[in-house]
């Protein structure tokens, strides 16, 4: 059975949807599952199972780290499947297709509408951060599975 490495640069370990959802439920059937998520010195005993922990913080370099960590674990296990969850991981999923891994990305929030809403970006990047996202989500959707939480995303993800 293969590995399967479950990927979150952006949520909190303990999101219930990728923790309790798949996390554990995958471990329960008995399959083999990495978790690649973010989480302080403090939470880091408290993750059961195999986990590799991503430093915690905010701003872009902080982000581009934590991708970059997740990319090189994921690509360190050949033949994994690498299960993730957060827009900006894309380009690294697309490059562990390239290197052969199986790769699903979980859409469960609608880009377009959320960025435009983030407070964290300036008003005038909303946009152009929203449409970049489409735009590789659109790359995205050609070469990796897609699995979607709303139908109402089917439109830009028919095959999800």
């Amino acid at each position: 059975m293969s590995l399967i490495i479950q990927v979150t640069t952006v949520h909190p370990w303990w999101d219930n949807r990728i923790f309790e959802k798949i996390v554990t439920g995958l471990r329960s059937r008995r399959h083999d599952v990495l978790y690649v998520c973010q989480a302080g010195t403090d939470d880091a005993a408290a993750i059961p199972g195999p986990v590799v922990i991503l430093p915690a913080g905010s701003g872009f370099a902080a982000r581009i780290g934590r991708n970059l960590k997740a990319f090189i674990e994921c690509a360190r296990r050949p033949g994994a499947i690498v299960h993730f969850h957060d827009p900006e991981f894309v380009p690294f999923g697309l490059l562990l297709r390239l290197i052969g891994h199986r790769v699903i990305y979980d859409v469960h929030e609608d880009n377009l509408l959320a960025i435009p809403q983030k407070g964290s970006l300036p008003r005038w990047m909303r946009v152009i951060v929203a449409r970049a996202v489409a735009a590789m989500e659109a790359v995205a959707s050609r070469f990796l599975t897609i699995v979607i939480a709303e139908r109402a995303y089917r439109g830009r993800f028919p095959s999800g």
